[in-house]
């Protein structure tokens, strides 16, 4: 059973496994499936511990039976010296049976699943007692468990000391937004030197919420972007305590905020100092300025935007401590290297405060307010809350669909949040494929060059599916579809020859009626997207596939458990390679 406890340790070394995908190891190794494998040696560990238990329940009714040792002291006495230290082999073995069942059960679906993720967070953590057990219990486990033991103790020691003394990963959320089925999306700028793959996850903490626990998310942003992006959806206490602070928090309009800004520039004035609000406001707005532009704009979302941490910068935060008490903060526009799209702001730390030293130019922010005094339908919805929300990122780690480029034609399936890697793949896709379009700078002449190998490696063509209940369910991502088929058709419009690379297919499952035929959600994006009614049929769907004729075909999928047996069946009688993500 030790061979057992070995896997187990080496499942959960996360670093060294995303290396060897790296590698290209995942295509000899079942990396893409070790929570599985993490599953079943647990299950395999529990079944035969009960043998072992059984076997030694019998045995000693047996010498009891024969001696004039008594049953109950065979089984808990330490006086019998059973065992190499102190006699402790019964009733090690006994605390040992104790732990493995409460692990056992405690991480079954029905906690996992039903908001209850941190008692299974926790009662994971008594593998510390059941190894400790098990060394009192049996002589030679230590022999086995040496080398994965220590390759562990390793990735844990380097993980915490990057974390708490080197302050690897900390950063902070710029912008929170919440949205339909208690879904919230965080903007958070990308700590320096973080890199990742699309379908990359994270592992996140957030010191306000707890300080100790680590919730894994896949980073929904592709690696070209300059923020990093994931989505939540509220199901557990974490999530939910998370999800209430912006709920909840105290919080300032859009409206309101522009309204003071406003003031501000009529009167020719400076940001008034003792204000800690209108510091507060002015960061923000220097920060968020793309942001704030689309929040003229949306469907029914609610959008947070929050200051930025006093220690913190571009760079993340406590990157280094500053030399001096002075320091700048430059907002350049992406648009216009014209100087008046420059903001500079000389901050001054003085009793742990900061204030503005200059005068703020009339650039972009002014161009803003004036915006609004002109425009009546300013979204509402969009508002500044007081306080920051630093953020803990332990990663990237690896997923299956992380290997996505070396695949010759994908076809990407989720079901509701499952959306999360995919909408990192397809962005990365879009801005890869976009390196193909050349404009002349001298006349107005656009043509079409070849797509750099090493950029989408193998990847020919992707099929993405996607299936949700109604149309709201859609509402936090189509923004983002739409704008994807769009720079599609704008990069193949200038060929025509050029075969699509990506296809969208849209799937609501709920019977549809003529009101929600009539939804904002579908009137505005149903001439840009395929939408269709009710569920895919498969075999259908995959023989199209199959008759592109775009190269070997894998399939990807991340959402609901139960279709999974269904949809690997019918990749098997198409012959398709099926992945699944860890969801």
């Amino acid at each position: 059973m030790f061979y057992l406890l070995v896997y187990q340790f080496i499942s959960l070394l996360r670093k060294s496994l995303t290396h060897l995908r790296a590698f290209g190891l995942g295509h000899y190794l079942p990396i893409d499936h070790y929570v599985y494998f993490h599953k079943l040696t647990g299950w395999s560990i529990a079944l035969f511990s009960a043998w072992h238990t059984f076997a030694h329940i019998g045995n000693f009714w047996v010498i009891s039976k024969v001696t004039s040792i008594s049953y109950l002291s065979l089984l808990f006495s330490p006086n019998l010296g059973i065992g190499w230290i102190a006699g402790l082999a019964c009733i090690s073995g006994w605390l040992l049976c104790l732990v493995l069942v409460l692990m056992l059960v405690l991480s079954m679906n029905f906690i996992r699943r039903s908001g209850n993720f941190e008692v299974f967070y926790y009662s994971h953590k008594l593998y510390i007692l059941f190894f400790v057990f098990l060394c009192i219990h049996a002589p030679n486990c230590w022999k086995w468990l040496l080398i994965p033991m220590t390759l562990y103790l390793i990735e844990c020691v380097l993980r915490t000391f990057k974390t708490k003394k080197d302050q690897h990963g900390l950063t902070y959320v710029i912008e929170g937004t919440l949205l339909p089925s208690r879904v919230i999306r965080l903007l958070i700028r990308k700590p320096i030197y973080f890199t990742f793959n699309p379908g990359d996850f994270v592992y996140c903490m957030v010191p306000s919420v707890t300080g100790h626990e680590w919730h894994p998310f896949t980073i929904s942003s592709a690696p070209e972007d300059e923020f990093i992006t994931i989505h939540i959806r509220a199901v557990g206490e974490w999530t939910n305590r998370l999800y209430d602070f912006f709920e909840h928090s105290q919080t300032m309009t859009l409206k309101e905020a522009f309204q003071k800004l406003s003031k501000v520039y009529e009167n020719n004035s400076q940001i008034d100092h003792a204000s800690e609000q209108s510091e507060s406001v002015q960061r923000v707005l220097f920060e968020h300025m793309e942001a704030i532009q689309s929040a003229f704009t949306g469907l029914s979302k609610r959008t947070m935007l929050l200051p930025i941490p006093n220690d913190c910068d571009e760079h993340g935060c406590n990157v280094k401590k500053r030399k001096s008490s002075k320091s700048n903060f430059v907002e350049t526009s992406n648009t216009s290297p014209t100087p008046d799209s420059t903001t500079v702001i000389e901050m001054e730390e003085i009793n742990a405060n900061t204030h503005v030293e200059s005068e703020i130019p009339k650039s972009k922010t002014f161009s803003l307010v004036q915006a609004y005094q002109n425009t009546k339908g300013v979204q509402n919805r969009a508002q500044f809350l007081n306080m920051p929300l630093k953020i803990h990122l332990d990663g990237p780690y690896g997923a299956p669909s992380s290997n996505i480029f070396q695949t010759e034609h994908a076809v990407l399936i989720a079901t509701g949040i499952g959306v999360t890697p995919f909408a990192s793949i397809l962005q990365s896709l879009v801005y890869r494929h976009t390196e193909k379009t050349r404009n002349c700078p001298n006349c107005e002449h656009t043509w079409t060059e070849k797509v750099p190998s090493q950029r989408i490696m193998n990847l020919r063509k992707v099929d993405f599916v996607w299936i949700n209940r109604d149309h709201s369910s859609f509402e936090w991502f189509i923004e983002k579809l739409a704008d994807l088929k769009k720079q599609q058709l704008s990069v193949c419009g200038t060929n025509g020859q050029e075969q699509n690379f990506l296809d969208i297919h849209m799937y609501v499952t709920a019977k549809m009626n003529e009101l929600e035929n009539k939804l904002p959600i579908k009137y505005k994006y149903g001439d840009t997207l395929n939408w269709q009614s009710g569920r895919p049929v498969w075999n259908k769907f995959f023989e199209r596939i199959r008759n592109e004729n775009r190269g070997k075909v894998t399939v990807y999928y991340c959402g609901r458990p139960d279709l999974v047996p269904s949809i690997r069946n019918i990749c098997g009688e198409f012959n398709f390679n099926f992945k699944k993500e860890v969801f």
